[in-house]
């Protein structure tokens, strides 16, 4: 049975409320919310939080017992957010396009209150304004919208939901994962968003490369997922693991890791407001296209190194190295610029493995030049 067209993704995403954004970011990355640590009082009030905002965007519950699945792993007991929107095509409704962030965060440490607004209030909200966005769009496949806890405790809630959820995870045609989504990820990184990982998915990539080209107010830069696992996918950064261990094409989205990261200072006056509301409208898209693609993409298990990585690290590394904001010591301005050199000579190559640890090598450099960088206060 033929289903009517939906209208076009670029002009029938609802526009995003900047307003929303802030208040589900204020209230849970506030003091009282005690970091949000699984199993404590404060992270079963943030589930609590979220199930009502998912109902507010007009999402339905997975099952009878609403939107909030529970699930024990050891020790720990926690709480997974969970509401769908079903799909419109009678052919394709059955496959299932995941969007999720974590809710969760580190707790109270003898630093203090850490609040995670960044880490992962940013993504919590977006996850609810998609939801917002795509409101009124009929898109072909089911969206399911999840929201998971103990992300910070080994991805407990996420491998809960893959292996004992409501949903074969045969069903699953791409998962978009969001940490870490609301800053900037370095002085003056007002505009960048990254996109990792989504050579694990055929023509995913494409995909959000396509849809990264009608941007103008955001500079998406995809790349490998390998760039932020120097030491394997066994040592993972977020959800999407859970969901790649399961063959489950992914693309990673986030602003990166800023030197405020798992600290007391991760407070929601370091949120970008303005790159946020254009991150949430450009997931917006991705996933739209995503849930209304003809064929969903398959999943790579052993991806290549995706073209235009070297180049397009090498033209990032060229921004970074001319930035006054950062403290970079003459001897890794060295290193770090014979790597853009060396990374240039590379692309188009066949050297996959080079590329990548000269990429990895330089993200870790970066980082700690962040970390000395970060501001006095």
């Amino acid at each position: 049975m033929a289903v009517d067209s939906p209208a076009p993704v670029s002009t029938a995403i609802a526009p995003v409320s900047v307003e929303r954004i802030r208040s589900i970011i204020a209230e849970l990355a506030a003091d009282d919310f005690k970091g949000r640590r699984i199993g404590t009082p404060d992270g079963l009030r943030a589930a609590d939080r979220v199930a009502s905002w998912m109902g507010q965007a007009g999402l339905r519950p997975v099952g009878p017992a609403g939107f909030q699945l529970r699930f024990t792993s050891g020790r720990l007991n926690g709480v997974n957010v969970v509401g769908m929107r079903e799909g419109t095509d009678p052919g394709l409704k059955d496959e299932v396009v995941v969007i999720c962030a974590h809710h969760d965060h580190i707790g109270i440490n003898d630093r203090g209150v850490n609040n995670g607004a960044d880490d992962n209030a940013s993504g919590v909200a977006a996850l609810i304004e998609v939801a917002h966005a795509i409101r009124k769009l009929r898109l072909r496949r089911t969206v399911v919208f999840a929201s998971f806890d103990g992300e910070e405790t080994g991805l407990v809630g996420s491998q809960a939901f893959v292996k004992a959820g409501p949903f074969d995870p045969k069903s699953f045609a791409a998962l978009i994962c969001m940490d870490l989504v609301g800053g900037d990820f370095y002085p003056g990184d007002s505009r960048g968003l990254y996109a990792l990982g989504a050579e694990s998915g055929r023509s995913l990539r494409d995909l959000v490369v396509a849809e990264a080209a009608r941007e103008s107010d955001l500079e998406v830069r995809p790349l490998g997922i390998y760039a932020i696992e120097p030491m394997g996918p066994l040592i993972p950064r977020s959800d999407y693991a859970s969901f790649r261990s399961a063959e489950v094409p992914f693309v990673f989205f986030s602003t990166g890791t800023p030197w405020y990261y798992h600290t007391p200072h991760d407070d929601p006056e370091r949120i970008n407001l303005d790159k946020l509301r254009s991150n949430v409208g450009f997931i917006a898209r991705v996933l739209a296209a995503l849930a209304d693609a003809p064929v969903r993409p398959g999943f790579v298990r052993s991806p290549p190194l995706p073209n235009g990585d070297a180049e397009g690290f090498a033209g990032q590394m060229e921004k970074i190295l001319g930035n006054p904001g950062l403290r970079i010591e003459p001897a890794e301005r060295d290193r770090l610029g014979a790597a853009v050199a060396e990374l240039r000579k590379l692309s188009g190559s066949d050297a996959d493995a080079k590329v990548k640890g000269l990429i990895q090598r330089s993200i870790v450099a970066l980082l700690g030049i962040i970390q000395r960088s970060r501001p006095e206060k």
